[in-house]
């Protein structure tokens, strides 16, 4: 029993250190086009560290990086990378995420429950928007699974230590 106390203290010690990135999957859904993406954010401080997913398809293979408001290179968009877990989850700037099919997107909200998408083609134009919603949900670190599959390790011992000590 001494040793499953040391273990569940461990383990508290562990789940009181704070994370310092968390992983998001943001989707937004409009009826327009660009009507759907599914993208993963990386979050550190609140700001995104790496951004992955698709957009109708589209994969997305990088973000512009910024920690202030600035106009991308070929001056389309003005981005930030500031994130929330409360609405609105992104700024009226959003990031700036560039696709394997060669366009750049820039998802940003209006109020605190209607977001754009803009799709462009790089140093030429915007090609097509859309007004729709975009919901988010947290991605378990490996942590917290560690932690979950430790706790019902240490259950189980328990329950076998005690199922031992009747039968004796």
């Amino acid at each position: 029993m001494k040793y499953a106390l040391l273990a569940a203290a461990a383990l508290a010690t562990i789940a009181a250190v704070p994370a310092a990135a968390l992983s998001y999957i943001g989707t937004y859904t409009s009826a327009g086009s660009p009507t759907t993406a599914t993208l993963r954010f990386h979050v550190i401080g609140g700001s995104f560290v790496n951004v992955t997913g698709n957009i109708d398809g589209d994969v997305v293979t990088s973000f512009f990086h910024t920690a202030t408001p600035v106009a991308t290179p070929d001056g389309l968009f003005i981005t930030d990378n500031a994130f929330s877990v409360t609405q609105p989850y992104l700024t009226t700037f959003g990031p700036v995420l560039y696709s394997a099919g060669g366009f750049e997107y820039n998802l940003f909200s209006d109020s605190a429950t209607v977001y754009e998408l803009y799709k462009a083609v790089p140093n030429v134009g915007y090609v097509s928007n859309s007004t729709g919603t975009f919901s988010i949900a947290a991605v378990p670190e490996p942590g917290t699974w560690a932690m979950l599959v430790a706790g019902f390790g240490l259950v189980g011992f328990a329950a076998r230590r005690q199922k031992a000590v009747v039968a004796a």
